[in-house]
This record gives structure tokens, C-alpha cells and sequence, in this order.
């Protein structure tokens, strides 16, 4: 499900960190001090590994997109690059 403007404004802190889930395997996370940090979920080595765009509003959600597609780009070129074992 995609999230708006005003989905990503509305959700308070609680006790513990959570999610909301964007698409693409994008998804920002709360945490209790009020902090939302957009982050970004991939899988590497078999592993799930995460990366850190920025904090949400100092970036926006159109744009967090924008890096997540240039992320998600760049890590499969790099990984056609990489020779077989």
C-alpha cells in the first residue's frame, strides 16, 4: 500500500519502534523519541540488510522514492558486475 503525506505525519511515537510500509520494500520507521527515518530493505548474501535514506520531512516522500529506485538500480548493476564463484 502506498503511503500519503498525511499517513506518514499522523502516526505517534510509542514504547517501542515500528513501521509503516511504503512499497517496493520501502517503509519508514518510528521510533519512540519521535524520530521517522525512511529506510530501505534488500537482500544481500542471502542476508536482509537495510540502509538509511534520511529523516523524515527533511526528505520528502517523493523523493525517498526517487533514491530508492536509484538505489535499487545502482546495487543490481554492481551485482552483475561481481564475477561467479
Amino acid at each position: 500500500m502506498l503511503l500519503k503525506d498525511t499517513a506518514i505525519r499522523a502516526p505517534k511515537p510509542k514504547a517501542k519502534s515500528f513501521k509503516r510500509a511504503d512499497e517496493k520494500r520501502l517503509y519508514i520507521e518510528i521510533f519512540p523519541i519521535g524520530t521517522k527515518l525512511w529506510r530501505f530493505k534488500f537482500r544481500f548474501g542471502g542476508k536482509e540488510k537495510r540502509m538509511a535514506f534520511a529523516a523524515y520531512p527533511e526528505i520528502s516522500l517523493a523523493k525517498t522514492r526517487s533514491k530508492r529506485d536509484d538505489t535499487a538500480t545502482v546495487r543490481w548493476s554492481v551485482l552483475n558486475l561481481l564475477p561467479l564463484a
